[in-house]
């Protein structure tokens, strides 16, 4: 790690020096890396006395997603918690886009800034705390023994190892992290495993299900949320209603470079077409680390009406709720639209690389999606969908990995939070 490091470093030097902002760059660095250190320290010494002189709010809970937006579980966990009338204060800890937004949020909640005086005070004085990443302990964050951290992740079956990463930041912030945490949200067996290998060695693992996944579920208690969904993102992308979609949404690279983003989207719907009836339409929805890189992405670009960026609208879920076949190369996403059923790919041109970029917990061929690595062979398992087969090889698939989502999730996790804001 360290030499694979040093050499990407020296590599990045002498790119400069040729290039000749060899001393910009390194100025660059030095103000970023050195001068703050004093900022970096003062900062955790001073977030450390606002702990000490803040006292715990019994009836509190932050919560904080890594995209910074109203999303993933701890939306869903809200949710549940709105649902059931609890009389808890609930803060969201947000991006300054999204706390500008308020009007993405139920009025009964409370908007703090991320890394902002007012979210540290929230941090601080919150009974629980959910989070869905480690990104938060990037930095200092003090907590108190009367404190209770849950972690719920943002993954779950998903193939991409998260414990093989590069960025020495995120990394040493997963063992703070670890440390830090007092029980983490499963949904299956395969995930209690990852959980083990990773950072979680001897975390407390609640082995619930994700509360994220259960609005993809088509049962009694989720119709009325499932049909409220399916309006607000066709208003959002101004559609009619009569539109199929599929959701195309890759996940990023760590030299967040977009020509992998290459497919070929005409001879795509028209293909979605032949196959399955319809008019299509693509929502592109690129991860939110290539959020400040999706204007080059040569896709989203072309002046289509069959093309919606879908990269910034808060919650992918809502995207799966609404689509009717979903494409990706290796993002975990698609491991929770399998439990709709519905169609799925993978379209991945560069396997072998990104494999020894951050690597794979099981073969591409072990799961239910057709595989291809260009545009031609996606086209192909498209006219060859076999519905049969792939409801088969999801059954294989949830089975093996002892995945336990049902639906109820979130009333399960909701729970479990009463019991400890209880006590």
């Amino acid at each position: 790690m360290f030499f694979q490091k040093l050499k990407r470093k020296i590599s990045i030097a002498l790119t400069a020096m040729t290039e000749g902002r060899f001393f910009s760059l390194f100025f660059t660095y030095f103000k970023k890396n050195i001068l703050s250190l004093p900022d970096k320290a003062l900062g955790a010494f001073c977030r450390f006395l606002l702990s000490l002189r803040t006292p715990i709010n019994e009836s509190e809970i932050l919560f904080t997603t890594f995209q910074g937006d109203y999303t993933c579980n701890p939306k869903a966990i809200t949710e549940e918690l709105l649902r059931q009338g609890k009389n808890y204060k609930i803060v969201w800890g947000v991006r300054k886009t999204s706390y500008n937004n308020p009007n993405l949020f139920p009025e009964n909640i409370q908007l703090v800034e991320r890394a902002k005086f007012p979210f540290y005070k929230e941090w601080c004085r919150a009974k629980v705390i959910v989070v869905n990443s480690v990104d938060t302990y990037v930095r200092y964050m003090p907590k108190k023994k009367e404190q209770f951290l849950i972690q719920t992740w943002h993954g779950s079956l998903g193939i991409k190892r998260f414990g093989k990463d590069p960025n020495w930041t995120l990394l040493s912030a997963a063992k703070k992290m670890a440390k830090k945490t007092d029980f983490i949200i499963s949904n299956s067996a395969f995930e209690d495993l990852v959980y083990r290998d990773t950072f979680w060695a001897n975390t407390p693992i609640w082995q619930l299900g994700h509360a994220r996944n259960d609005i993809l579920y088509n049962i009694s208690g989720q119709k009325e949320a499932r049909a409220e969904v399916a309006e607000k993102v066709k208003h959002y992308f101004k559609l009619e209603g009569t539109e199929r979609l599929v959701l195309y949404a890759p996940t990023f690279r760590n030299a967040l470079n977009t020509n992998c983003y290459n497919i070929d989207p005409e001879p795509l719907i028209q293909t979605l077409h032949k196959r399955f009836g319809g008019n299509w339409k693509i929502l592109v929805r690129l991860h939110p680390t290539a959020r400040k890189v999706a204007q080059n992405a040569a896709l989203l670009n072309r002046d289509a009406d069959y093309l919606l960026n879908a990269t910034s609208y808060p919650d992918i879920q809502d995207l799966m709720v609404v689509a009717d076949a979903f494409i990706t190369d290796y993002s975990s996403c698609i491991y929770d639209y399998v439990l709709t059923r519905r169609p799925g790919f993978i379209y991945a041109t560069d396997i072998s690389q990104y494999n020894n970029e951050r690597g794979f917990y099981y073969p591409l061929e072990q799961t239910p999606f057709p595989i291809s690595t260009n545009n031609k062979e996606l086209l192909k398992n498209i006219e060859n969908f076999d519905d049969n087969l792939y409801l088969k090889k999801i059954d294989q698939f949830l089975l093996e990995k002892g995945c336990i989502d049902d639906g109820h999730a979130s009333e399960r996790i909701a729970e479990k939070i009463a019991q400890i804001m209880g006590k």
